[in-house]
C-alpha cells in the first residue's frame, strides 16, 4: 500500500514545480512556498538588479535596499526554518514562514523537498589586488542588458553559460572583451568569430594602478569593468541540522545528491548538480523523491548510503576533482540520469539528446 505524505515544497522555481507535479501524480498533498511574488524562480525575469549582491555594495537607487531573486538577463511566503520533530529525527517536520503581512505561522508536515534553486547568492572569487581595483565590479546575477558596458573595456571571468551567454552580448556595443577563464593554450587569443573578443587564461592579479588586469599568461589590459561570470553558492539559511553542511560548495553528506542519509526519505533536495541536461534531471530527481515518500521505490539504510556518499568523495579526491565541483556531474551526467531512471521505471536517455548535449558543450562561443 502506498504512503501518502504532507509534503511542503521550499521554492517555486523549476524544480520546485516539477517537484511539486510530481509529488501530487503520486498520490501526495503539497503546500508550495515561494518567496518572490510569483511562479518561476530565476526564470522570472526581474529587471532591477541585486543591491545585496553587488561584490561593490552599490545600492538600487530605485528601490533602495530590494533583494532581487532572479538572475536571468531582463504565492509570497518566506521559510524562515525547517526542523525536525519527533523521536526519529526527520519522520515529522515542523516548516516556519513569514507571509506578505509579516506575520510568522508554523505548520508540521510529514515530508520537505528543498527546491530554492542555486542562482541566487553568488560566488565572486579572491583575485589577488582586487582591493586596489578601480574601476567596475558586477556579477551575472545583476547583468540585465548589454547598453550599460558600451565602449567599454570589459573583462567577463568563467566561461559557463552565463559567460559565454554575456561575453557574445556585450561584444555588439563594448569596446573590447576579454574572457578570462580555465582553457587549453591552443584557445587562446582573438576568437575569430568576434572583431573585438580575446580569450586569456585565469586573471593572475590587479595592477597597482588599480586599472591594469594582468593574466595568467602575462598580458594585461587596461579595463573599465570586471565582470563575474563565475556561478552561485548554495545556500540553505532557513536549515540548521545536525551533520548537514555547506563545505565549499558541497552540500553533504548527500546519496546522489537528493538524500541526507540521516533523514531521508523525509528530506530531499531537487536541483542541486550542474553540467546536465537541467530539466531532465529535476524532473528524474522529483520522480525518485516521490516514489521514495510513497513507498514505490526503496532507498538503501542509512548505514549504505553513507558508505556510497563516502565512497563517491574517495573517488573524487582520487581523481583530483576539487571538493567545489561535488555537484557538478560532467562528464558522468548520463550515468546519474540512466542510474535515476532505473529508480523510477523511465527509460534511459535517449542517444539523440545526449549527442546535442555534448555537442553543445562543445560548441561554446560557436554561436551568437
Amino acid at each position: 500500500m502506498r504512503r501518502r505524505a504532507e509534503v511542503a515544497v521550499v521554492g517555486a522555481g523549476a524544480a520546485g514545480l516539477v517537484a511539486t507535479r510530481e509529488l501530487l501524480r503520486e498520490g501526495h498533498a503539497v503546500s508550495v512556498f515561494e518567496k518572490s511574488g510569483r511562479a518561476g524562480g530565476t526564470w522570472a525575469y526581474d529587471p532591477r538588479a541585486d543591491a545585496a549582491a553587488d561584490p561593490l555594495g552599490r545600492r538600487d537607487s530605485a528601490s533602495p535596499g530590494a533583494t532581487v531573486h532572479s538572475s536571468l538577463y531582463e504565492l509570497r511566503a518566506e521559510v524562515l526554518r525547517v526542523v525536525p520533530l519527533g523521536q526519529r529525527q526527520g519522520e515529522r517536520w515542523a516548516v516556519a514562514w513569514r507571509g506578505e503581512d509579516g506575520e510568522v505561522a508554523e505548520e508540521v508536515f510529514d515530508a520537505v523537498v528543498v527546491c530554492n534553486g542555486h542562482c541566487t547568492v553568488p560566488l565572486v572569487p579572491k583575485i589577488p589586488g582586487i582591493d586596489k581595483w578601480r574601476g567596475k565590479q558586477m556579477h551575472s546575477h545583476n547583468y540585465r542588458v548589454p547598453e550599460p558596458f558600451r565602449d567599454q573595456c570589459v573583462v567577463v571571468v568563467g566561461l559557463g553559460a552565463s559567460g559565454i551567454d554575456i561575453a557574445v552580448e556585450i561584444s555588439h556595443v563594448a569596446k573590447e572583451v576579454h574572457i578570462a577563464a580555465r582553457c587549453s593554450e591552443d584557445r587562446l587569443g582573438k576568437i575569430e568569430l568576434y572583431q573585438n573578443v580575446w580569450m586569456h587564461p585565469e586573471i593572475e592579479c590587479i595592477h597597482d594602478d588599480g586599472r591594469r588586469v594582468r593574466f595568467a599568461e602575462g598580458s594585461e589590459v587596461a579595463a573599465d569593468t570586471i565582470l563575474y561570470c563565475t556561478g552561485y553558492r548554495y545556500h540553505f539559511p532557513f536549515l540548521d541540522l545536525d551533520g548537514l553542511t555547506v563545505d565549499d560548495n558541497r552540500v553533504g553528506p548527500l546519496y546522489k545528491h537528493v538524500f541526507p542519509p540521516k533523514y531521508a526519505p523525509n528530506l530531499s533536495f531537487v536541483g542541486l548538480p550542474s553540467k546536465t541536461i537541467m530539466f531532465q534531471t529535476l524532473e528524474l530527481e522529483s520522480k525518485w523523491v516521490a516514489a521514495a515518500l510513497s513507498g514505490r521505490a526503496t532507498l538503501p539504510s542509512e548505514e549504505a548510503m553513507t558508505a556510497a556518499v563516502k565512497e563517491d568523495y574517495r573517488r573524487m579526491d582520487e581523481a583530483g576533482r576539487p571538493k567545489r565541483h561535488t555537484h557538478a556531474l560532467w562528464p558522468e551526467w548520463v550515468e546519474y540520469m540512466d542510474w535515476l531512471a532505473d529508480q523510477v521505471g523511465e527509460p534511459h536517455l535517449e542517444a539523440r539528446r545526449r549527442e546535442v548535449y555534448e555537442r553543445g558543450d562543445q560548441v561554446h562561443l560557436v554561436s551568437g
